[in-house]
């Protein structure tokens, strides 16, 4: 098994950018243990006032907000 650090990475790819916001996740080719465990990881930035389209998943998401109104 690989040695795994627990500093802070920049996040890799944007995925998408909007008038409500940014997505952007890890990859699994930068970083493979992600690949490995099978898991991934994302981070929403919203604008104020911005707006999420709902959407459907096939897998299980676990989400937190870190700051907010």
């Amino acid at each position: 098994m690989e040695n795994m650090s627990l500093m802070p990475v920049e996040l890799h790819q944007k995925l998408t950018d909007g008038e409500g916001g940014s997505y952007y996740a890890w990859n699994d080719v930068v970083f493979p243990f992600l690949g490995a465990g099978q898991v991934s990881g994302g981070k929403l930035i919203m604008k104020p006032r911005g707006f999420v389209v709902p959407h459907y998943s096939n897998c299980s998401k676990i989400g937190y907000v870190i700051q907010g109104m």
